[in-house]
């Protein structure tokens, strides 16, 4: 699991690229945490190069969603491929 990280026009832009699961989902917490730390208030997860989210990793991004609510930011989720978008009712990879 990587996350690249990039800034627009004040927007900050976060891509995972991996599977979001039970063993990667602390990580990627800490990572928008981090984030969010540092000022970060809109934020854009692009998720074109995440291939699986299990519900440990939704529970993160909800999470994300109260705090930049809480915050009076905006979080903007794009790029989701088919079974993230689907809810992951399946692992595609075993």
């Amino acid at each position: 699991m990587t996350i690249d990280e990039t800034h627009q026009d004040g927007v900050t832009i976060v891509a995972p690229h991996g599977r979001i699961d039970t063993t990667t989902s602390s990580a990627v917490e800490e990572a928008l945490n981090r984030t969010v730390a540092r000022g970060a208030r809109d934020l854009l997860v692009d998720f074109a190069r995440v291939d699986y989210i299990s519900s440990a990793g939704l529970r993160v991004f909800l999470v994300l969603a109260k705090r930049t609510k809480d915050t009076k930011g905006r979080l903007v989720l794009c790029g989701m491929p088919e079974p993230v978008r689907q809810g992951c009712r399946h692992d595609p990879g075993g």
